[in-house]
């Protein structure tokens, strides 16, 4: 990982669920910049000094890439040390009894998960992972509606928000 922590930034968005007990609370999220596909993550791991070249790196991962649900399919478990573990998971219906079990009709899907490495040196668990980064409230989201009634989608930025919050509290007490 990189030494230098590049902020993971967060939008707040409300919670406008009116059936829900966290109606109206504030939740962040992800600001996601953008995916990198394989080619390019490939040439972002020999950007960090590798001695394999891009084209090595996409191989073995082109292998990955078949090897995994073929393994998986077989109800293998793989453990790539450092970054977690993939597993299959089934998705079934229950049945009354056992001879009432149907695979064609009980079994809904096969699913495969991931479960981050936790070991000490290598643990990517969402609270180490916490720790790792550099977060950071960048922006408030939000909807209006336009003259038209469509709902358009706003975005103010957190600092500008929390400017404006304290001017209007210090207005509002008799101290602005």
């Amino acid at each position: 990982m990189s030494k230098n922590k590049i902020p993971l930034e967060i939008a707040l968005n409300q919670n406008r669920n009116t059936n829900s007990k966290a109606y109206c609370k504030w939740y962040g999220r992800v600001i996601r910049r953008t995916t990198l596909n394989t080619r390019a993550l490939c040439q972002h791991i020999e950007s960090h000094g590798s001695i394999y070249t891009s084209d090595v790196v996409a191989g073995v991962i082109a292998t990955l890439r078949r090897c995994i649900p073929e393994l998986i399919a077989q109800g293998v478990a793989i453990q790539l040390e450092g970054i977690g573990t993939f597993y299959p998971m089934l998705e079934s219906a229950g049945a009354d009894k056992p001879e009432n079990y149907s695979v064609a009709e009980h079994v809904k899907g096969v699913h495969v998960r991931f479960l981050p490495d936790s070991t000490t040196l290598d643990n990517i668990t969402s609270r180490t992972m916490k720790e790792k980064c550099a977060l950071h409230v960048k922006c408030i989201l939000g909807s209006r509606i336009d003259e038209s009634g469509r709902e358009i989608k706003t975005e103010i930025s957190f600092s500008d928000y929390v400017t404006a919050a304290k001017a209007k509290n210090n207005s509002g007490n008799g101290n602005g």
